[in-house]
């Protein structure tokens, strides 16, 4: 792939890569050809269709324009009407470049305008995996536009190293896993760091003495997938175990009905067993306390994926993406206590609010994740990517095979039919 500099032509000179791309306020086109030679490539900006035959004009080998759609690392781009981005592409025959706030969900727009390709930055580098966000981006480019792997071209920009806030979301597991205390505006501070200047920020404020270049995944992938499987498996059996044969002692003729009650196994019938156990009680009690804390870490975690999620696609702050989330959970919440209270007469397709919850991200939400999962792992990442990842720094992954029968053929399989099967289930086509 060939390696160009932005703005810089010396730079470009004294590293002596593939390229440099000039913008209108930048070197002239001549002095940098003059500098570079006759075999290197300069792109040159291009705002108006005359700036365009121009730049043809000169010779220069390909056309950079926008901003498509505004953008995040250039405070001072101005938004170009698509009607003029095709003016642009119709009036001269070298490659034109589209930019600006591009990524893989709005670059359908510009299918048809006679653009070449997209340069993209946040859509990489802002991204959890940039190498697999380069890939998707790659791969439906290649169908949207006329362009071939060797017209690719790695352009190096400043404000490139603003735009990886991906570091922030490993920086903090980091950072405790280290015993570090993590201020309050941890992550506001180190959401644009790049690698460097995350590494300093560990070193000189939150005192981890670990050298930056020994900064990196230490945590072997199975290892820790094995010690999920076993407690995860454990305690589900557990509370199997605890669980049903409790509802059959103390439901009686009720207890099948009672298992398949969904939530209300946990905040009716459970409480109905304990009320009728010598010191139910305490053990209520002990119960409940471990499914709040339980409650808690999961929420937690959902908290954090749906409040990066907004920040990644919005750009907000996090304070106010947190504050959003608060207000969704508590009105749904709200909803949920509500439906055993003012709001027990409500009912969605037969359930109240909180089944209705349930059966909505249980039955329904979670299977589609799954099965996007599982079309994600092996359409876009690619699972020779999930393969290298799991063998970092010499890891072993003995169930390779075993992972991908079930991640190709079983998973999709039992999504799908565990959606299917809640739907018709829940409009009383058939019963579970």
């Amino acid at each position: 792939v060939p390696f160009a500099v932005d703005d810089d032509v010396l730079a470009a000179k004294e590293a002596d890569v593939d390229g440099v791309h000039i913008g209108q306020s930048d070197a002239a086109y001549s002095e940098a050809r003059a500098i570079l030679g006759s075999d290197k490539i300069i792109g040159m900006t291009a705002k108006t269709v005359q700036q365009a035959k121009e730049a043809e004009a000169l010779g220069a080998d390909y056309i950079g324009t926008g901003a498509v759609f505004g953008s995040t690392t250039k405070s001072d781009a101005v938004y170009m009407p698509k009607e003029l981005l095709v003016d642009i592409a119709d009036s001269v025959d070298i490659p034109v470049v589209a930019i600006g706030g591009i990524n893989y969900d709005n670059m359908d727009y510009l299918k048809n305008t006679g653009v070449s390709g997209v340069a993209v930055v946040s859509a990489i580098f802002a991204s959890d995996n940039p190498g697999a966000a380069t890939a998707t981006l790659r791969a439906k480019a290649e169908k949207l536009f006329s362009y071939s792997r060797k017209n690719i071209i790695f352009d190096l920009d400043g404000t490139l190293f603003d735009s990886m806030p991906f570091w922030g979301r490993v920086s903090g597991e980091y950072a405790l896993s280290k015993g570090a205390a993590i201020p309050e505006d941890f992550y506001d501070v180190t959401y644009t760091m790049d690698l460097n200047e995350c590494g300093r920020y560990f070193q000189d404020v939150l005192k981890i003495d670990v050298p930056i270049s020994d900064m990196k995944k230490e945590v072997a992938i199975e290892e820790s997938t094995d010690q999920v499987e076993v407690f995860d498996t454990a305690i589900a059996i557990l509370a199997g175990l605890m669980i049903i044969p409790a509802v059959f002692a103390f439901s009686g003729a009720k207890a099948g009905e009672n298992l398949k009650a969904g939530p209300s196994l946990m905040f009716i019938t459970m409480p109905q067993v304990f009320h009728s156990m010598n010191g139910g009680r305490w053990i209520g009690i002990a119960f409940f306390l471990l499914v709040i804390f339980a409650a808690l870490t999961s929420a937690i975690a959902l908290y954090e994926a749906a409040v990066s999620t907004f920040q990644d696609q919005f750009h907000w702050k996090r304070r106010t993406c947190t504050l959003i989330m608060f207000v969704i959970v508590v009105v749904l919440g709200s909803l949920s206590a509500l439906g055993f209270g003012p709001l027990s007469g409500v009912t969605i397709i037969g359930m109240d609010f909180l089944d209705f919850f349930d059966f909505l991200t249980n039955s329904v939400m979670m299977p589609i994740a799954a099965f996007a999962t599982c079309i994600l792992v092996t359409k876009v990442v690619g699972i020779d990517a999930i393969e290298e990842e799991v063998t970092h720094n010499e890891g072993k992954f003995h169930r390779e095979k075993i992972f991908r029968f079930m991640i190709k053929w079983l998973c999709p399989l039992m999504t799908i039919i565990i959606l299917v099967s809640s739907v018709l289930n829940a409009f009383g086509i058939i019963t579970m």
